[in-house]
């Protein structure tokens, strides 16, 4: 999740893909803010994934549950040519069970929103159905990425130095070939309070990095933490080659 998520804005990306998928799914930005989380409960059920994805999650060993959590967020992404950038995101998460997540995130500047990424995840730290989208921009479009099919999914564990793999094959929702091989390398590595996080959270949280590469090539680096309590993964850090990006939480609600 790290980040295989990605955004289409353009009207020839959005032209290109109906060439190999026939009848292109786009999304507008109007069908999106007219009901956000309507948008968020209708295309990113448990429902959306394809039986073939779906009967290959795993079963772990995480108990930790919640109904919704609101996560709010500051962003701090220093740039290979020193440039730094600083955005808060609002991060509002639905359990609807079976490790599954709904998530809506609304990112910001100046209290300005500029984008909204949804995703329905695998506790959060594996996207199985994802979209960006650019709300900065009312003339953007973009399409539903997804998983298509599951090579490896091994359970997350809650010990510490054990090493679980997500090998994946994933395209747009309406693709029909050309799809994309993706692969995360992600081990647990410490275990902190909850409370280290955001003084609202309780128990303990795990510590995990993760490499995500496409195509066997190395994409970027990324550092979650699991809260235990929760049975849900939030991400404090991710590295490209051509920016750090530092997460802090700045308030929860429950």
């Amino acid at each position: 999740m790290p980040n295989s998520m990605c955004s289409i804005r353009s009207v020839f990306v959005a032209i290109s893909l109906s060439l190999v998928t026939g009848c292109a799914s786009i999304t507008h930005v109007q069908d999106v803010t007219s009901d956000k989380e309507g948008f968020l409960i209708k295309k990113f059920s448990p429902q959306m994934l394809l039986p073939t994805v779906s009967k290959k999650l795993p079963t772990d060993e995480i108990t930790g549950s919640f109904q919704r959590l609101s996560i709010t967020t500051e962003a701090n992404a220093v740039y290979a040519d020193g440039r730094k950038v600083t955005y808060n995101v609002v991060h509002n998460l639905i359990n609807v069970g079976n490790g599954l997540v709904q998530q809506m995130q609304e990112s910001s500047s100046n209290n300005i929103p500029f984008q909204l990424l949804y995703a329905l995840t695998y506790r959060g730290i594996i996207p199985l159905r994802w979209q960006t989208i650019n709300i900065g921009d009312p003339k953007s479009i973009s399409t539903t990425s997804e998983i298509k099919d599951v090579v490896r999914i091994d359970p997350i564990p809650m010990s510490l130095d054990k090493e679980f793999v997500t090998d994946i094959i994933s395209g747009a929702d309406i693709q029909l070939i050309n799809f994309s091989s993706e692969q995360a390398t992600c081990r647990t590595t410490n275990a902190i309070a909850a409370s280290d996080i955001h003084k609202k959270l309780s128990g303990q949280a795990i510590e995990i990095e993760c490499t995500y590469r496409e195509k066997n090539t190395v994409r970027h680096n990324g550092k979650w933490v699991m809260l235990k309590d929760y049975g849900v993964a939030i991400m404090i850090e991710n590295t490209t080659t051509a920016q750090k990006t530092t997460i802090r939480v700045t308030d929860i609600v429950i």
